[in-house]
C-alpha cells in the first residue's frame, strides 16, 4: 500500500483522518559493484511547487553539476501534503481513540 500522504506527518494525518490503512516508501542505498559507473544522479518525487525541492536540486546542482540528470520523476499529484502535526503523539492517541 503505497501512502496517500506525504510530507511532515502522514502517519498522524492519516490516523486523524480515520483511515484504514496507510503505507510508507523505503528507499535503500547500496555501494555499486567495482566495474559499475554511474552515469548520474536523478531526482525523484520531486514538486517544483515545494521549496524543499527546489533547494535540494539546486544544492545538488552545484555539487554534482552535469551529473544531475534535466529529467526529473514527479511526485504523484494524487497524494496529498500533509501539514507538521502540532500534537504529541500521546495526544494523536487519545484524539484517535475518542473519535473512535
Amino acid at each position: 500500500v503505497l501512502p496517500a500522504l506525504r510530507g511532515a506527518a502522514p502517519i498522524q494525518y492519516a490516523l486523524l483522518n480515520g483511515d484504514e490503512s496507510t503505507g510508507v516508501s523505503i528507499q535503500k542505498m547500496v555501494k555499486l559493484a567495482p566495474n559499475l559507473k554511474a552515469l548520474g544522479v536523478l531526482l525523484t518525487l520531486y514538486s517544483h511547487n515545494e521549496r524543499i525541492c527546489r533547494q535540494v536540486e539546486s544544492m545538488l546542482r552545484k555539487e554534482l553539476g552535469a551529473k544531475l540528470f534535466e529529467t526529473k520523476i514527479r511526485v504523484n499529484t494524487k497524494a496529498k501534503a500533509a501539514p507538521s502535526v502540532q500534537k504529541t503523539m500521546g495526544e494523536l492517541e487519545t484524539f484517535v481513540r475518542a473519535s473512535a
